[in-house]
């Protein structure tokens, strides 16, 4: 039997199936917010290789997408390796918003997972910042009262 705060087995390299995930103590179910609905796109890889050599404009979009990918990876590094959610919640409006405004298309539980808090810090943080007046939050819109200077 399964005790509450017990570690997970080092040994176990796989899953336990599902009538021993309910005692197991190696795996414990985490809750994910729902994925987007997304489309895949299948192609031939020699098609597209041609269109990068072939195409100016087709490679200049590909070119800026994947810098656009890397600019966002590396913001999101920054802000994991702060310190406190105010600052963490700061940068995302700094960097993903548009002067300072942000209407969340997520839920909150799903942006404090990707500002890697738990829902419960980054709640109180949202009480917390407009009681200082950091913040103005309506509903989904977030709205900084003044950027920090970089």
């Amino acid at each position: 039997m399964c005790v509450a705060g017990s570690s997970p087995s080092p040994r176990t390299t796989q899953p336990p199936s599902a009538p021993a995930a309910a005692t197991a103590c190696s795996w414990s179910a985490v809750r994910m917010p729902p994925m987007p609905t997304s489309r895949l796109m299948r192609f031939p890889v020699a098609a597209f290789r041609r269109a990068l050599e072939d195409d100016p404009a087709f490679r200049r979009g590909w070119q800026s997408l994947l810098a656009k990918e890397v600019r966002k990876v590396r913001a999101q590094c920054e802000r994991l390796s702060l310190n406190s959610a105010t600052e963490r919640v700061i940068h995302y409006l700094a960097a993903e918003g548009n002067d300072g405004v942000l209407t969340l298309h997520t839920t909150r539980k799903a942006w404090a997972a990707q500002l890697g808090l738990s829902h419960e810090a980054l709640y109180r943080t949202l009480r917390r910042m407009p009681d200082a007046g950091q913040l103005i939050v309506e509903g989904n819109r977030l709205t900084m009262n003044s950027l920090p200077l970089e």
